[in-house]
């Protein structure tokens, strides 16, 4: 089974950095472009499947990519695992405004020491962790071994589910690059996934 992950498209929060956790701002001109030009790097993959996070910004790129190639909205089989991390604390505020402090519940521990971090509320990197693997678990089952399926889903959910398949720890959630509308091609077989390319961006092949 051949597995293409992607992130959704560019949002407005993304573009002003702005925190989103399981809130939505609408997809932004430069979003919905690149979610087009990824629709179409799809069109020849052979897609039998199309899976989504329910959000809204996941919703609208699945949608996108699903009409690109062959299918309708009605196909697409949203998972509530693929939801990008809660981060309740922090909905809708500016990074730059977040405390920068040693406390476990900081910003700072979020992205300098992720397996340390713990959400005053929320969830934290193991509890996205856990139901992602879980998802992906329950999608794989739905799914005969010569697939290709989409799944949609988030930046931080995406990326501690390469972790599990990487078999890596925490410390390298940020290393890989997971650009919005991104693909992250895997496999999966005798039960195993195995990750192929990692954040590959189809719209940077239109504008060369």
């Amino acid at each position: 089974m051949t597995i293409y992950l992607v992130r959704h498209a560019q949002t407005e929060a993304n573009k002003n950095r702005i925190i989103q956790g399981q809130k939505d701002t609408p997809l932004t001109e430069e979003g919905l472009k690149e979610t087009f030009r990824t629709a179409k790097y799809l069109c020849d993959k052979n897609i039998t499947r199309v899976f989504s996070s329910p959000l809204g910004r996941t919703a609208q790129t699945s949608q996108i990519i699903a009409n690109e190639v062959g299918f309708s909205k009605n196909s697409i089989v949203f998972v509530d695992g693929l939801k990008e991390i809660d981060l309740r604390p922090w909905l809708m505020a500016d990074i730059s405004t977040l405390d920068d402090s040693d406390a476990l519940s900081s910003y700072k521990t979020y992205k300098g020491s992720p397996l340390l971090f713990k959400a005053e509320s929320g969830e934290n990197f193991i509890d996205v962790q856990k139901r992602t693997i879980e998802a992906m678990k329950q999608i794989v089952d739905q799914c005969a071994d010569d697939d290709n399926i989409v799944v949609v889903s988030h930046s931080v959910a995406i990326r501690t589910f390469l972790l599990y398949a990487d078999e890596m720890g925490f410390e390298h959630i940020w290393r890989y690059k997971i650009r919005p509308s991104s693909v992250t091609k895997m496999f999966y077989k005798d039960s195993k996934f195995a990750t192929v390319e990692i954040g590959y961006c189809p719209f940077e092949s239109f504008d060369n």
